[in-house]
């Protein structure tokens, strides 16, 4: 029997294979995130130092943020979000490529070491803006919004990391957005 959480709400449900439907929030759109212990060989924490976001963050803040991730992977043309769906869950694309896609245009292309989501880990957005898609096969690091907002609330340093990022990134004319 095995344990999976909920990238939208985080509800934990155990059993041979994940439900169609999520008990907790009711969404048919969720993936299911194998439920797993905390990295404790520290190679999300490797992941995370090549990632802009967290570029400068203390050995303690990286660990504590490796906590917070799953590993989920995603067969080519799966929807990894959904436009209008609810948004709590911050990912980072590591392996492969995805496509972000606003009213059926692509509209950015997403490579290893980028993420998205990153309004959600801070609850500044309730719904996606926009859908990403696997382009081939790809992996992501997720990382549900109460589990996020754990670690920032006891590390002002990622809070502030995160805010910087978001400043550039949403800055009119910015090549970023």
């Amino acid at each position: 029997m095995s344990k999976w959480e909920c990238h939208h709400c985080g509800f934990l449900y155990e059993g041979e294979h994940s439900p169609d439907e999520c008990p907790g929030c009711h969404s048919s759109l969720t993936f299911w995130l194998e439920a797993s212990e905390p990295d404790v060989s520290g190679e999300v924490k490797q992941l995370l130092r090549r990632i802009p976001i967290f570029f400068g963050l203390d050995e303690r803040s990286l660990g504590d943020m490796a906590t917070a991730f799953r590993e989920a992977t995603f067969e080519p043309g799966a929807m990894i979000v959904r436009e209008g769906e609810q948004s709590v869950s911050f990912s980072i694309l590591t392996e492969g490529e995805a496509e972000v896609r606003s009213g059926g245009s692509v509209v950015a292309a997403l490579r290893p070491y980028q993420f998205f989501g990153e309004l959600a880990a801070l609850g500044l957005q309730g719904r996606r803006t926009a859908d990403v898609v696997a382009k081939g096969k790809c992996t992501c690091l997720v990382a549900i919004q109460p589990d996020l907002q754990r670690i920032i609330s006891s590390h002002p340093s990622v809070a502030s990391h995160i805010l910087k990022e978001i400043g550039g990134r949403y800055q009119p004319g910015s090549s970023r957005q």
